[in-house]
């Protein structure tokens, strides 16, 4: 004789089936996405340029070493931001800008769009994976 369950008892079962596969893939995403933003810091770090000059108040390395990771997770989202300590000095490195003398622009040092293009597709890699169920 069969077991029989009730389309409740069906329903229970299939959502509750449902919710641990979603609940594991969301983990699987948060993971994953913290690891790129990581990279992404490690990139960007080994990017960015090192003050070669002479003014002792700048410390040789300060910029490099000061790139941060920030995640936040809430109702099912995560964001992450990667961030340096010293966040004026990131559009000015990146992109050119007139120099002190007024006459003389600086020479760009793009390595926060690079970080964050390689970023974008190694996140959107990873939602073709899930899409598709390589992951």
């Amino acid at each position: 004789m069969a077991d029989t369950i009730s389309p409740d008892e069906l329903v229970g079962a299939l959502t509750s089936a449902f919710s641990k596969y979603s609940s594991e893939i969301r983990d699987k995403i948060d993971s994953r996405v913290e690891e790129i933003g990581n990279e992404a810091v490690e990139e960007v770090k080994s990017l960015s340029p090192v003050y070669a000059g002479k003014n002792k108040k700048l410390k040789k390395g300060k910029y490099r070493k000061g790139w941060r990771c920030e995640i936040e997770k809430s109702r099912g989202k995560i964001e992450v931001t990667v961030h340096n300590k010293q966040y004026q000095l990131t559009h000015l490195l990146e992109n050119q800008h007139l120099n002190r003398d007024g006459t003389t622009f600086s020479t760009p040092h793009p390595h926060i769009s690079i970080a964050n293009d390689h970023a974008e597709k190694k996140v959107d890699k990873l939602i073709e994976e899930l899409a598709h169920g390589t992951e």
